[in-house]
């Protein structure tokens, strides 16, 4: 009796599934929705820091030079004064000269004084510029805050549509539990007076259709699995190999701002929003270094720099944006693991741990 029993669970558990399954599937398709929901608000929160940090970038490189045009013209009206020739206004201090030797110390004076207000002048340019990038720095930890702050929103949302799920499957299960029960309950008092025997045509149109009904179910089920999971969509060839000049045009400025002792966070925000040439007299000591067209490629030349290898959540990130990474030019996780394996001692142990390499392959 109990191995009939068995049998007939096992025959009807696919049904009682199914049945189960298209009783909650509304709310599973209410909760997909939801989540939906939240990476959509999330997207569009990232999106809104973006341009906000975008915007204040911007006016921070149009201020720039508008700064130092200042403090240009103010240097050029004190060189008048220290006798600056070059200089087109640079008429005071040949007044002085005219006076002759008893004006001499009268120039000197002046001469002091307004080298003295250069050099204040010069300490200002500078503070002001240092100013300047520190407020691009602080509009991209803004920008970084924000996305943050919306993560962590969309993952408590998250969080809870999984409880939900949590309580649903478990319902599920119940209501399969239950309708096995009655399915096996039914066939076995189909069958209590007819056991041994063959089915009439009664009971096999019962059981045709029963496995008709399973394998509808199961048919329904495998398409509604199919149409959950999204195609990954790739970008376009241009905009691939637009992605790869981007990310080897970034790697290139990183390593040479990092040959200069610079840090990962200071060549990260200096390339965020770019800064001009840097120049000695008409030598160019640094040259012109142009914003990131893209976060997310800045980040994996970053990774590609200072790590040797992208992270894992970079080459998510990008996979999820339909960039592939191998065209990138830049070394994957998995890559610079299994380089790292290889190149390491076999077995942990040193050469002169006891044991003769062989010659070929290394092993003891």
């Amino acid at each position: 009796m109990a191995k009939r029993r068995r049998s007939l669970h096992s025959k009807y558990a696919p049904l009682a599934q199914a049945t189960a399954a298209l009783a909650t599937d509304p709310e599973r398709r209410g909760l997909r929705a939801l989540v939906e929901q939240v990476y959509a608000e999330r997207d569009a929160d990232i999106a809104a820091s973006r341009t906000t940090s975008r915007v204040q970038r911007g006016a921070i490189r149009e201020a720039a030079p508008r700064v130092q045009q200042v403090y240009d013209e103010a240097r050029a009206g004190l060189s008048a004064v220290t006798g600056d020739y070059s200089h087109p206004a640079a008429g005071i201090a040949a007044d002085f000269a005219k006076l002759g030797p008893a004006a001499g110390s009268i120039a000197e004076a002046a001469r002091a004084e307004s080298e003295a207000a250069q050099r204040r002048t010069i300490e200002a340019g500078a503070a002001a510029r240092v100013d300047l990038q520190q407020q691009g720095v602080r509009a991209a930890d803004g920008q970084a805050f924000a996305t943050r702050a919306a993560q962590d929103r969309a993952h408590g949302e998250l969080g809870k549509v999984a409880q939900q799920l949590t309580g649903l499957d478990q319902s599920e299960g119940l209501r399969a539990a239950t309708e096995l029960g009655r399915l096996v309950d039914a066939a076995q008092g189909r069958s209590v007076t007819r056991r041994g025997q063959t089915l009439s045509s009664r009971d096999r149109s019962a059981d045709r259709r029963s496995r008709e009904t399973i394998a509808a179910a199961n048919r329904q089920a495998a398409s509604q699995r199919a149409r959950a999971k999204p195609k990954r969509q790739w970008v376009t060839p241009t905009a691939q190999g637009a992605a790869a000049d981007e990310v080897q045009r970034l790697a290139r400025q990183a390593r040479t701002l990092k040959a200069r002792g610079w840090d990962r966070h200071k060549v990260a925000a200096t390339l965020a929003q770019g800064i001009p040439a840097e120049k000695n007299g008409t030598a160019v000591v640094l040259p012109e270094v142009k914003a990131a067209k893209s976060e997310l490629l800045l980040s994996a030349a970053l990774d590609h720099t200072y790590d040797s290898h992208l992270s894992r959540k970079t080459q998510r990130q990008l996979h999820k944006r339909g960039v592939k990474v191998s065209p990138l030019g830049v070394t994957t996780y998995a890559q610079y693991r299994k380089k790292a394996a290889r190149s390491a001692p076999l077995y942990g142990r040193k050469p002169d741990a006891g044991y003769t390499p062989h010659p070929t392959t290394g092993r003891p």
